[in-house]
């Protein structure tokens, strides 16, 4: 076993990783509106922010060359969440593969830092370009700060780090189990038209008939996926685009699936390319702003009521994205 050592957290590991998928891209009036949690704090906080047996805060503690790093950029208590993190070694360099199993272990540090909430197995997702990370279904009952502990199967043997994060009463995108925004979003039936709102290079011409409004009140469950292919900063949104074409014929009779570009755009002599503000930055869309994003891509699936049942940030598996489906053309 080697000897504990401690480093500091670095976003210089989510890059190593190659998952982007919680960076902040605009700045659009996000606030943490979507609440109150029903969900308590998991008690005081500890007023010199240390917890017994765990590192302080933006460190890690690991018994070898191990270093999780929490990608979810908004971890919420109260309904089930899609808990997402990359394993690097203290050169930033990623040790997250299929090959490697990855246990996690979640503690409320204010109610208990010796005694595990919850524990999972993280399912590794390859993004591409060997690059990946792990998710894995947990709920918090509390909002606080939270520990994460996770054991890797490396080569070299069974080896565990820990790193603390926030789990929030309450998140800016819609919570589970609330209706869906009805935004307005741009519409087409033709090549041409599609070409004017979507950067999508093999767009599937039924993700565009319906806008957001529209789908959520058509009495069927709806999928809706925020992605730019063209302008996409954290070079997953052509590839989950790619994951929801090749799952939607499956459910096309049961589901409305709309394609949102997240950015303005317009039309120029080079196509579609992004509408910037005075400091050139890329600008959100309405749609975006209704559901409070804060990265790309984002999808939401609701139910036939036009309630939020599944959401995701970041890309997901064909897998999970069947079995949010599932669950609602099913009725579940």
């Amino acid at each position: 076993m080697h000897a504990p050592f401690a480093t500091r957290l670095s976003r210089l590991g989510l890059v190593a990783a190659g998952a982007l998928m919680s960076a902040a891209l605009w700045a659009p009036a996000v606030t943490l509106a979507q609440g109150p949690s029903l969900a308590p704090d998991c008690g005081p906080a500890s007023t010199t922010g240390t917890y017994d047996g765990w590192p302080i805060a933006g460190q890690v503690t690991a018994s070898g060359n191990l270093v999780p790093i929490v990608v979810s950029s908004q971890n919420v208590a109260g309904p089930p969440s899609r808990f997402a993190f990359v394993l690097v070694d203290p050169q930033n360099q990623s040790v997250s593969s299929a090959s490697v199993s990855a246990q996690a272990r979640f503690f409320a540090l204010d109610r208990d830092p010796a005694t595990a909430v919850a524990t999972g197995d993280g399912a590794f997702l390859d993004v591409g370009n060997g690059t990946g990370f792990y998710h894995v279904p947990v709920t918090f009952p509390c909002a606080g700060n939270w520990g994460l502990e996770v054991t890797a199967g490396l080569a070299s043997g069974p080896v565990s780090a820990r790193v603390i994060f926030t789990v929030l009463p309450y998140g800016s995108t819609p919570a589970i189990g609330a209706p869906a925004p009805r935004s307005e979003t741009p519409t087409a039936t033709t090549p041409e038209g599609i070409a004017a709102i979507s950067t999508d290079p093999q767009p599937d011409p039924a993700f565009y008939t319906s806008s957001i409004a529209q789908a959520v009140t058509s009495g069927k469950p709806a999928f809706i996926v925020f992605a730019t292919p063209a302008f996409c900063q954290t070079a997953m949104c052509g590839p989950t685009l790619d994951i929801v074409k090749q799952v939607a014929p499956d459910y096309r009779d049961r589901v409305d699936f709309v394609h949102v570009e997240p950015y303005q755009l317009q039309q120029t002599a080079n196509g579609l390319q992004p509408v910037l503000d005075a400091n050139g930055q890329l600008q959100a869309v309405p749609s975006v702003i209704d559901y409070a994003l804060t990265s790309e891509p984002y999808m939401f699936v609701t139910d036939a009521k036009g309630d939020i049942a599944a959401k995701f940030e970041g890309i997901a598996g064909a897998d999970e994205v069947r079995a949010a489906l599932d669950a609602v053309v099913s009725g579940g």
